[in-house]
């Protein structure tokens, strides 16, 4: 018999008020066993007593699954939590608080110097950085916002720095650029080194004249990026200069250390020397590792006396998994929880009444938002605007403003600050303020509709303010202020916008004087025109004698113009190609102005590269912290994404923009979308269902049910059915007619569970917390069988869109696999993490998978992998693929949903290298040999194969279309050549021709019905294919043959392997063999150019040998560019252009006429295998080590006028300035 509960008095405080409720809850029940309840909730026996036991505050979690297990309302209870939380917070605390009045965290702000105590977690990294800048002058601290730089710098660095023992004297100061950097260095150096009228960077230098022997001085200049939001152009660059002069001082008494956020390190590498210091001198401060992290919250909780929970040092590091820049918001949670201590011990609770790392700095930010009156509040959104600064291409960053310049703004400036300053929302000294941390503006989404509303009109007044600054500071000189155009920019903005009034008095003043100015100017230019017109008749006769001599000057002008052009192309270029992965429509703006200011080849080679490099083709960013849950509807026009910040979100996919936000006021777990499009159903944490209309955003429905967190929720194909599963391990059927409950099925899902629904059938799949899947019949409800998986937890589940088969994943990126016959693989991932979520392309060929922080790309039918999407900048939770419009679109950790259309991803269906590449001679078809045993035949229009030809047993080496017919040839290791009649609809057996060996290369002649091959037996051999004659030894080498090729007329052959021969054969003679000279050491590829009068070969060594066949005796010319072996080569079909890939990832595109690099293409992950030009010349195609097919645009102005498409259709809220 259980022994009976310890009573309660639900007067004796929070605690137990709370706890007598929970066992009141239960008796209403029916009296439940605590062990019925574990059955319900997923939570263990002890858990749930102790949970109303009265001693200590449950979690949120683990009181709504006791609430919801006996019947509660998820909703109900969570405000009850939350309310006896904030209870409890507020009483006093108990004996033994006093202990510890420090707080152990910073919060938003980052660590100080005397702060050193208190920073833990990055020991490793503090001791890297310690000994480069011991070995080095200058050192670079690179990492993404929130990821602790500054905290790395002050409170790591620099007292280990001071403490080392071979620093005998170290002087040290740390400062930020601000918008006059070398006055702020000067003034950190302080004492007698400032004041009078000596420049400040001659001040620093004398500063370091006069140190002591034997002493140095460390000069840390963080939050470098400043130099790209508040310098101007001459400043940055004169400081930039003096930090590497200073580092490079002959007595070698300067060290520098520059932290710098990772998204500006394009903008750094726009000066020379500085772009060298990054590629050899930069530290990368990467996210912290789960130890890390344990260390960074528990260890300062100990230095003050205080110890954290258990399952909230589990809790923080499973929330901040896939959160690059979550140290601040982290830092925040634990000082409100800190706020919220019992005792000597920092808690779960606290740290849920406090929000969470996704709801601390919100809940925060809203709390002192709401406390200001309607007034108040919009003078706040003012100030706070006021401290960010838009800069190009990168996201949004604080900037210190005077604190004069606030207060100017509106009489309850003061009282406004205040708030925002107790909140730790802004920080202040005397005499400036900024924001504590540029997380705010990331992660509070009233802030970031503020940018949003009007981020031009910010950047308009941001400029007006500066050149406010710099009037005054030019004592108000009339060259100082706005004319023209920046002064009619200005005047429009605040007459649409009605901003005056959030004008300071010295803004108000500056455009006031501007337009007084420019009254005054008018006047007198139009005194100045009649004067001008009657001199124009004298002038006139003095003009010829003027363009003699200024020709000489015109011609200097445009030398001089088309240098500085090209320099800005080379640096636009540059910045394109280190954007292209994460900012895609910066990179395609930059590209199209590099290749518009000029022609350079690094403008050609990023501008032809983008298709290739650009890492998603849209982006769509709105959630505040992580996405969970995304589903598209079948026509691809629209997508729902749920997530931690307690919103779903509606998507317009072809316009790039949020419909509408559906505020679900509780975590969002899992969204679904009906099959007409018509409905979205929502999964809340809370246990709360909800049907929304997805054409105007309005709520139809709120189903009651479940016990649990609403894990995963999946409509059927008719739209008749919605099933949900919740962690409780309860699986609901629905009817959508009236949302009545037709089925509860119980005892499977649990935590982060699964459902999905086969479209042919009236089966459901549910994957669950004990690692199997169990069919369910959607009608009855009743259970089929169930699969075990033999792993721990699954979290995915998906059917094959058309023949019965089931995929699962979950723990230790396990994916499983079965056929319709029930048979099981496990699948290869490749990736860390954990399977979040799969789903399949339409047609069945191919599964997107949520792997980790990657969303990877199966082909069905092998098994294989065939891509992986990127990137996102954490991991994936999310994935989800229209029903005939082509849309890939994934969320994850960073909050944004980002977009693919397949119609231009690379082709893909290869699932190992592809070897080699050929195009028929009608143009109409792209053949493929694949390291897979596989040919395949592709219309290049489309993005899937359009025949898959299955006749070799190991890897395809190369294949070769006859140039006058329909024969495809294809040489493969299993000692075959198997020659296919490729005509539509044919599925006769290839011709097989068996090789002494493995077979490398094959080539057609180009007018009789014969073929060549070689192999690795050496033989170079010679079959007629209207003979059943044994095939004919033409040439022989002593080492493997890797390359054979037959000029266009028919008239030579040409072998080269491994022994470092290329012989040429006369085929019109008695086919004498000539080895050509050079030695050129051994060759991966051959080509003829297109008039027969060049061969080409790709070496091993990186080297390209080019031979006039017209006189082999000659050495060959070489094309230098490659550093590692050539393996592909391909003449454009009028041979202008010569094509050459191999180990570096790249290809070259070659002006064969000048011998010249024209381009560079980039976009291959892996080696290039293989190249092919269309018939037309338009396009190259190259195949790789990636398994995939790259069509390439050659044409430059045809590119950018396909980058400018992209940008007004895929990212049409981007600006293409570049395109007007």
């Amino acid at each position: 018999m259980p022994r009976p509960e310890r009573p309660v008095d639900p007067a004796a405080g929070v605690v137990q008020g709370f706890a007598f409720e929970l066992r009141k809850l239960r008796r209403d029940a029916g009296g439940l066993t605590y062990r019925e309840l574990a059955a319900r909730s997923g939570y263990s026996v002890t858990t749930l007593s102790h949970a109303a036991g009265g001693r200590r505050l449950p979690s949120l979690d683990v009181a709504l699954a006791y609430a919801m297990a006996c019947g509660g309302e998820g909703a109900e209870w969570e405000a009850k939590w939350h309310a006896a939380a904030v209870a409890l917070a507020g009483q006093r605390p108990a004996p033994g608080t006093d202990a510890a009045p420090r707080a152990p965290y910073r919060g938003l702000g980052s660590f100080r110097t005397d702060d050193a105590d208190l920073f833990f977690g990055r020991e490793q990294l503090v001791i890297e950085v310690v000994r480069r800048v011991s070995e080095q002058r200058l050192v670079v601290v690179l990492g993404a916002s929130g990821t602790g730089k500054t905290s790395l710098l002050a409170a790591g660095v620099l007292p280990a720095l001071r403490a080392r023992a071979d620093v005998a004297d170290l002087r040290s100061v740390m400062v930020t650029p601000g918008e006059r950097p070398w006055r702020n260095v000067r003034a950190a150096l302080a004492g007698s080194a400032v004041g009078g009228t000596e420049p400040d960077r001659a001040v620093v230098e004398r500063v370091l004249d006069e140190l002591p022997d034997g002493a140095e001085l460390l000069v840390i200049v963080d939050q470098f990026e400043e130099l790209y939001t508040r310098c101007g152009a001459e400043e940055r660059t004169e400081f930039i200069d003096g930090m590497l002069a200073l580092a490079a001082r002959p007595d070698r008494r300067c060290r520098v250390v520059i932290g710098v956020r990772a998204d500006f390190y394009g903008r750094c590498a726009e000066h020379a020397e500085l772009a060298g210091v990054l590629r050899d001198n930069q530290i990368l401060v990467a996210p912290m590792r789960a130890d890390e992290l344990r260390e960074a919250v528990s260890r300062p909780a100990a230095a003050v006396g205080l110890s954290v929970e258990r399952a909230l040092l589990a809790t923080i590091v499973r929330d901040a998994e896939g959160q690059p820049g979550a140290l601040p918001l982290i830092s925040h949670a634990m000082l409100e929880t800190w706020r919220r201590r019992r005792g000597e011990v920092l808690t779960l609770a606290g740290y849920q009444s406090a929000g969470g790392i996704n709801g601390a700095l919100v809940q925060t930010a809203e709390a002192a938002y709401d406390g200001l009156g309607p007034a108040r509040q919009r003078l706040a959104a003012d100030l706070l605007l006021r401290l960010i600064v838009l800069a190009e291409d990168v996201a949004a960053a604080s900037r210190r403003v005077e604190l004069a310049e606030l207060l100017d703004v509106d009489p309850d400036a003061d009282t406004v600050l205040a708030r925002l300053i107790d909140a730790r929302l802004l920080t202040a000294d005397e005499d400036s303020v900024e924001i504590a941390h540029e997380s705010l503006i990331e992660h509070w989404p009233r802030l970031r509709d503020w940018l949003a509303e009007d981020r031009e009109g910010l950047r308009i007044h941001h400029q007006l303010s500066e050149a406010t600054r710099g009037w005054q500071e030019m004592g108000r000189d009339p060259s100082g202020l706005y004319r023209g155009t920046r002064l009619a920019v200005a005047t429009d903005w605040i007459r649409r916008a009605g901003h005056r009034v959030h004008l300071t008095t010295a803004e108000r003043e500056f455009l006031d004087t501007s337009i007084e100015a420019e009254t005054s100017q008018r006047a007198t230019e139009q005194r100045r025109t009649r004067l001008l017109r009657r001199l124009a008749t004298a002038l006139a006769l003095f003009s010829v004698a003027a363009l003699a001599a200024t020709a000489v000057a015109f011609v200097q002008a445009g030398r001089a113009r088309q240098a500085n052009d090209q320099a800005r192309s080379r640096q636009l270029a540059a910045e394109a190609r280190l954007l292209a992965a994460t900012n895609v429509a910066a990179a395609l703006r930059k590209s199209v102005d590099a290749y518009r200011a000029a022609p350079t080849e690094e403008a050609r080679s990023v501008v032809l590269s983008m298709p290739g490099m650009q890492g998603f083709h849209g982006k769509l960013a709105g959630h505040a912290g992580r996405l969970d849950s995304l589903a598209v509807t079948p026509d691809g026009t629209r997508a729902v994404s749920g997530g931690q910040d307690r919103r779903a979100v509606v998507w317009d996919i072809p316009g790039r923009r949020a419909l509408r936000t559906l505020n679900v006021g509780v975590r969002v777990r899992d969204v679904a979308v009906s099959q007409d499009g018509r409905l979205a159903a929502v999964a809340a944490r809370n246990g709360s269902l909800s049907l929304w209309r997805m054409a105007d955003g309005a709520m139809v429905a709120r189903p009651r049910g479940h016990r649990g967190s609403v894990e995963s929720v999946a409509f059927s194909p008719d739209g008749r059915r919605l099933l949900s599963v919740d962690a409780s391990r309860t699986v609901i059927v629905w009817d959508t007619g009236g949302f009545t409950a037709r089925a509860t099925i119980r005892g499977y899902g649990g935590m982060n569970a699964d459902v999905a629904v086969n479209p042919e059938s009236t089966v459901a799949a549910v994957a669950g917390d004990d690692g199997s899947v169990t069919l369910l019949d959607v009608i009855t409800g009743k259970p089929r069988e169930t699969r075990a998986t033999g792993t721990g937890r699954l979290y995915a589940v998906a059917f094959h869109p058309s023949n019965g088969g089931l995929v699962a994943g979950g723990d230790a990126n396990a994916l499983f696999h079965w056929d319709r016959d029930r048979k099981l693989r496990r699948l290869p991932t490749n990736a860390e993490g954990r399977v979040h979520d799969l789903t399949f392309q339409a047609d069945g060929d191919r599964l997107y998978c949520g792997c980790g922080r990657q969303t990877m790309v199966w082909d069905t039918t092998s098994g294989a992998v065939e891509a992986s999407l990127g990137p996102h900048t954490g991991v994936v939770y999310a994935v989800a693929s229209s029903a005939d419009s082509g849309v890939v679109a994934s969320g994850g950790a960073d909050g944004a949903v980002l977009l693919w259309d397949r119609d231009r991803l690379p082709l893909l269906r290869h699932t190992a290298g592809v070897q080699g590449l050929a195009v028929s001679p009608d143009g109409r078809t792209l053949a493929s040999a694949g390291a897979d045993h596989t040919v395949a035949l592709w219309n290049p229009a489309e993005r899937s194969p359009r025949e898959l030809r299955n006749g070799h047993t190991q890897g395809v080496s190369a294949v070769a279309y006859h140039p006058r017919g329909r024969l495809l040839a294809s040489a493969s290791y299993d000692h075959t050549v198997a020659v296919w009649d490729t005509q539509p609809g044919n599925t006769a057996p290839p011709t097989v021709l068996r090789h002494p060996d493995r077979v490398y290369s094959v080539a057609f002649h180009s007018t009789r019905r014969a073929l060549f091959s070689g192999g690795a037996d050496g033989r170079v051999l010679r079959w007629r294919l209207d003979e059943q004659a044994k095939p004919t030894e033409l040439q022989r080498h002593v080492r493997p043959v890797q390359a054979v090729a037959v000029d266009p007329r028919g008239r030579h052959l040409a072998s080269a392997g491994r022994d470092g021969r290329v012989l040429l054969t006369d085929l019109r003679g008695p086919n004498r063999s000539t080895n050509l000279a050079g030695h050129p050491g051994p060759i991966n590829r051959l080509t003829f150019s297109p008039d027969g009068r060049h061969l080409v070969a790709g070496g091993a060594r990186g080297d390209i040998l080019v031979w006039d066949i017209r006189a082999p005796g000659e050495p060959p010319e070489r094309l230098t560019g490659h550093t590692r072996p050539v393996v592909a080569l391909a003449f454009s079909p009028d041979g202008r252009y010569l094509a050459s890939g191999g180990n570096e990832h790249t290809v070259i595109v070659w002006d064969f006429a000048n011998r010249a690099r024209w381009t560079t293409l980039t976009g291959h992950t892996d080696n290039v295998l293989s190249a092919a030009w269309s018939r037309d010349g338009k396009v190259l195609y190259t195949g790789g080590a990636d398994r995939s097919i790259i069509p390439w645009t050659v044409d430059p102005d045809t590119a950018t006028a396909g980058a400018c498409r992209q940008l007004a259709r895929d990212f049409p809220r981007s600006g293409a300035r570049s395109c007007s």
